[in-house]
């Protein structure tokens, strides 16, 4: 991979413009995805009882999260194993702080309100469990909050993340 990022470098590409590139690519991707994995599982699976339209916003937003929070993690990392071992310990502390294993209620209390702050997906679990079950609207608090939240997040991440880019761009182009 250095060496097509090389080439683009050379060709005068800038590393911005290649992070937006291999952004948009995965939000493409990921907009994909979710729409072909909800077809085939409203489809064969389950018969929804709230919006189809909101469940698949709500899994996009937690997939656009999860692509922010991966190019960061790409750019503040030195190497393949720090990435690797960093994304291992976020994955597993993610699967059992919100409530992807057991329910949020389940977590130790001193240790669930970071739950809510870490990981954005806890709040679009439960704001799609309440789509899913109670068929709330987008007017519904858990899914207001959910939404708001997450697309903070994301600001947040992509602004961090391009402020990274440009120091990082400063340090290598001499």
């Amino acid at each position: 991979m250095s060496g097509v990022y090389a080439r683009c470098h050379l060709a005068g590409v800038r590393i911005f413009e290649i992070f937006l590139a291999h952004g948009l690519f995965l939000a493409c991707y990921n907009l994909l995805n979710i729409a072909s994995m909800l077809t085939i599982y409203f489809t064969f699976y389950w018969t929804p009882r709230g919006s189809v339209w909101l469940s698949y916003v709500l899994l996009n937003v937690e997939g656009l999260s999860g692509i922010v929070l991966g190019l960061l993690i790409v750019v503040v990392t030195d190497s393949v194993t720090q990435c690797t071992s960093f994304l291992i310990v976020y994955i597993i502390a993610m699967f059992s702080f919100t409530g992807y294993i057991w329910p949020v209620e389940a977590v130790w209390p001193p240790i669930k309100p970071l739950s809510y702050i870490l990981f954005p997906n806890t709040l679009i679990s439960e704001a799609y469990r309440a789509v899913e079950w109670k068929s709330a609207n987008i007017l519904h608090p858990e899914v207001v909050q959910a939404i708001l939240y997450s697309a903070a997040f994301v600001g947040v991440h992509c602004v961090i993340l391009w402020l990274l880019i440009r120091k990082k761009a400063s340090f290598t182009s001499t």
